[in-house]
């Protein structure tokens, strides 16, 4: 968990871990976040079949700064497809 958090990429069981949440809800969120954008929406990553959320998103999530996430949006845009 600590190598990967290092790395500032986070995969779901781990994401989910941290926020304490189930991997079946952020599962959920990457497809309400896919058809619709709010100020809570989380942005990843999607590498062939990996998912990945970046750290600093994590944290932003977490502690509910929507104008970071919203920055952080621009950096890593959530994927439509």
């Amino acid at each position: 968990y600590q190598i990967a958090y290092n790395s500032g990429f986070l995969k779901p069981e781990y994401a989910a871990y941290f926020l304490g949440k189930s991997k079946v809800y952020l599962q959920k969120k990457r497809t309400q976040d896919k058809q619709k954008i709010t100020r809570d929406s989380l942005p990843f990553k999607i590498d062939g079949r990996d998912v990945q959320y970046p750290v600093e998103a994590l944290l932003a999530f977490k502690a509910k700064d929507w104008e970071k996430l919203k920055e952080l949006r621009k950096k890593y845009p959530i994927p439509t497809k």
